[in-house]
């Protein structure tokens, strides 16, 4: 942790902490009800599952942890290997799983990448303890000069390297079992990591508020704060770009009709649409207009709605030239053709 310290304290005069916005931005640290762990349990578990490819190598990695246990109480060699390294490895891992269960840590697949390295660590360390339990080339000439079963005679490559043979068949499976989850991954097809294309075109509507930064515009936001923050940091932090965050239509279009001014603009996802919001803008006399449509992104205009030509006119009567023309009283019947309207 202190060298990745040492290197944040660098960027300090250039760019904010990550540590700092995330204990600005986070929904906060604390323990959730009890009820709700089971709950959290199964949702971190569907996560853990694609850890290390999917569930079936989970399998695998749980019947090599039986088989361990197994020999464990089988191998005096086995019982005799240092064990602390695997087990401070699994506290640890333990440890960080159920803290993410039982606190109100938003439940994403990035938290826990943490787990991959220790997970592959256990799983390395069990397969070389059980690896010691299959006898060497010369261990089999030394030990077992005559077969237990008069048929491996006829097979001499068994007797002499199934070591080597019982590695291939492992290594065989394993590549196996890891082809699905390979090819799925590479495809976008696993549910986890990524985007899956989801902000496609998000780089187009970063370059048109940055082309626009002059201006002094106000963005909307609700789901992309974090990634405007990103793409569009210099401007937000010299000023030029209001991000507002908004939890609502209705308070959305109460503070863009407060705020006549200046251009708001609001970015919608395709992934994320706002249903009611042109009602509740309607409300304040305001309306959306398209300015860009990005992959899935559509940026709009917020601004007044244009009044519609009324049916009706304001007209009045021309002036009197002859002050013998005037009366003291307004005429109740005008001549339509001397009239002067207003359009």
């Amino acid at each position: 942790v202190l060298p990745v310290l040492w290197w944040d304290s660098l960027r300090w005069a250039v760019a904010p902490s990550p540590w700092d916005l995330g204990a600005r931005n986070a929904a906060g640290f604390a323990l959730v009800p009890v009820a709700t762990w089971p709950a959290r349990l199964g949702e971190w578990a569907a996560l853990a599952g694609f850890l290390l490819g999917g569930p079936a190598i989970w399998l695998l990695w749980l019947a090599g942890a039986l088989a361990l246990v197994a020999a464990v109480a089988r191998s005096e060699r086995v019982r005799a290997t240092n064990w602390w390294p695997a087990a401070l490895l699994a506290g640890w891992g333990v440890g960080y799983w159920m803290l993410h269960v039982v606190t109100m840590v938003q439940v994403w697949d990035r938290y826990l990448l943490p787990l991959v390295i220790p997970a592959t660590l256990l799983a390395a360390f069990g397969a070389d303890r059980l690896l010691t339990l299959v006898p060497t080339e010369q261990a089999l000439g030394e030990t077992s000069p005559q077969p237990l079963r008069p048929a491996l005679h006829t097979v001499p490559i068994i007797q002499r390297q199934s070591p080597r043979l019982l590695l291939a068949i492992l290594a065989g499976v394993l590549l196996v079992v890891l082809a699905g989850p390979a090819v799925r991954a590479a495809e976008g097809r696993l549910p986890v990591g990524g985007d899956h294309g989801a902000y496609e075109g998000l780089d187009e509507v970063a370059d048109w508020f940055d082309a626009r930064a002059d201006s002094a515009p106000v963005l909307y936001h609700r789901t992309l704060g974090w990634h405007f923050r990103f793409y569009l940091f210099h401007p937000v932090e010299a000023g030029q770009i209001d991000l507002r965050w908004y939890p609502s239509d209705v308070y959305l279009a109460d503070n863009a009709a407060k705020t006549p001014h200046r251009p708001r603009y609001l970015v919608a996802a395709d992934w994320a649409p706002e249903r009611n919001l042109a009602t509740s803008l309607a409300t304040r006399n305001l309306a959306l207009h398209e300015r860009l449509r990005a992959g899935n992104f559509v940026i709009y205009e917020i601004a007044e709605r244009q009044a519609k030509v009324a049916p009706w006119r304001v007209c009045r009567a021309p002036r009197v030239s002859d002050a013998s023309d005037a009366t003291p009283w307004p005429r109740l019947v005008l001549d339509a053709a001397t009239m002067q309207c207003q359009a």
